[in-house]
């Protein structure tokens, strides 16, 4: 796929002072960039709940690493990577962004339930989202695979078996014991709902915010975005239970100043960014430092969703 890569640039967003519960914080992000007058495309969410869209199993033997999205609406539709999807033969996360045409898209998944492979209902619901731990170390496995795929396929997949250990690992940090090994279970599990209600002073934000920047334990790391200040108002709620979910374990530490965070977001800005084809439609763009890994779904002029993690310091590259 030929693109202009110069026509793609990490965006300039203006962090908050940070807002901390315990160990987690998160800065508010603002963007520079103008908002579209009206996005044209409905969040995977809003869609599945107004009956336009319709997640399967690929058919009725079933895939893991691939479900289908049958978009029966007159728009688009986004989702968003570390989205779950629960019922089905098994609950399921997003490997990618995706923005799904008209039509059946074919999208590739992770499972995050080791111990059941039945239906449970026909078509997926829409769940929360992956714990950051997961998210961080799922966008490091595709990035490595973009640099050496030669097929789509093969560019989004991830190594499951090292994803059920994260869900095991994840469950026994929270003390879950669930009968299928769903992730699913973890937030659902009474202990944690309560602790994650230590976390609701976190869903303020102010108006525009389009997106946060995470401290954890002291330490900066994440931040993500979406297009429109009301994408990240659908989307924060569940994203939220992802990163409180992996804070808990963090030492409680006061958050770094607004300067270092707007230094932080700002990283992916100094980096070239690599293209790729993306599943479905739009561009997706992938940019790489010694300590960052950042990735983002474009179509036309904008950039839909958009994430930075910090790598793994074993696996940091030189």
């Amino acid at each position: 796929m030929t693109v202009d890569t110069q026509a793609v640039a990490w965006p300039t967003l203006i962090p908050e002072e940070p807002i901390q519960a315990g160990p987690l914080a998160v800065y508010p992000l603002l963007s520079s960039a103008q908002p579209p007058p009206a996005p044209a495309y409905l969040l995977l969410q809003e869609a599945i709940k107004a009956d336009l869209v319709h997640v399967t199993e690929l058919n009725d033997q079933g895939h893991v690493p691939t479900i289908a999205l049958i978009n029966n609406g007159t728009l688009p539709v986004l989702a968003v990577q570390g989205k779950e999807l629960v019922g089905a033969k098994q609950n399921r996360t997003l490997n990618v962004s995706i923005l799904a045409p008209l039509g059946r898209t074919e999208i590739p998944v992770t499972c995050v339930e080791r111990g059941r492979w039945g239906y449970s209902t026909r078509r997926f619901g829409s769940g929360s989202f992956e714990h950051y731990n997961l998210r961080r170390m799922k966008a490091e496995m595709v990035s490595a695979k973009a640099k050496r795929a030669h097929t789509k396929r093969d560019r989004y997949a991830v190594d499951q078996a090292a994803v059920w250990q994260e869900v095991d690992l994840e469950s026994a940090r929270h003390g879950v014991e669930s009968a299928t090994s769903a992730l699913n279970d973890v937030y659902s599990a009474a202990n944690v709902v309560a602790q994650l209600h230590d976390f609701d002073s976190l869903q303020s934000r102010p108006e525009g915010a389009v997106g946060v920047a995470v401290a954890m334990g002291g330490e900066l790391v994440a931040a993500e975005f979406l297009e429109t200040a009301e994408a990240f108002a659908a989307l924060w709620p569940g994203m939220l239970k992802g990163y409180a979910l992996s804070s808990m374990y963090a030492g409680e530490k006061e958050a770094p100043g607004r300067m270092v965070a707007e230094m932080f977001v700002g990283r992916p800005g100094g980096a070239e960014a690599s293209v790729d084809e993306p599943v479905g439609l739009g561009r997706d763009v992938r940019w790489e430092g010694r300590e960052f890994l950042a990735s983002a779904l474009a179509h036309g002029d904008g950039l839909l969703h958009g994430t930075l993690f910090t790598r793994q310091p074993e696996q940091g590259n030189g």
